[in-house]
């Protein structure tokens, strides 16, 4: 419940976070079928694109080939680096406890990310948020 620590949101908000948070949980949970059997299903889909996208950054510095990053560089850099996580992941704006940190996941979580993090779309989600962010 990271926006509980988060003292731009009115108090009133931070209360109803707490209240409502687990309810929505369960109800997207069961909606989205979010279990373990769906997401082992969904990541493999999700590296299957990654490796497609490898063969493009092997070739180009960025998605579109060209020399400057373009919207299509930032939406996969944003949508990579929750498998990633680059230092910069979260913005400046969030307070510390409220920002995500590597070290926040399990052993097999951070091992990983650290594996993605050597991939072609890891070094360069790792550059964009270095340099682009």
């Amino acid at each position: 419940m990271q926006g509980l620590h988060e003292y731009a949101i009115p108090p009133w908000q931070r209360v109803l976070l707490k209240v409502v948070l687990p309810i929505l949980k369960k109800f997207l949970r069961t909606v989205l079928k979010i279990d373990k059997g769906h997401a082992i299903e969904d990541l493999k889909k999700a590296e299957l694109m990654i490796e497609e996208m490898d063969k493009v950054l092997a070739k180009n510095q960025f998605l579109m080939g060209g020399d400057e990053p373009t919207y299509v560089d930032f939406a996969y850099a944003a949508l990579i680096g929750i498998v990633v996580f680059p230092d910069q992941y979260g913005g400046s704006d969030l307070s510390p406890e409220s920002r995500l940190k590597f070290t926040d996941g399990n052993t097999d979580v951070q091992k990983y990310c650290k594996k993605m993090r050597n991939t072609p779309s890891g070094k360069f989600v790792l550059r964009m948020y270095s340099e682009h962010r």
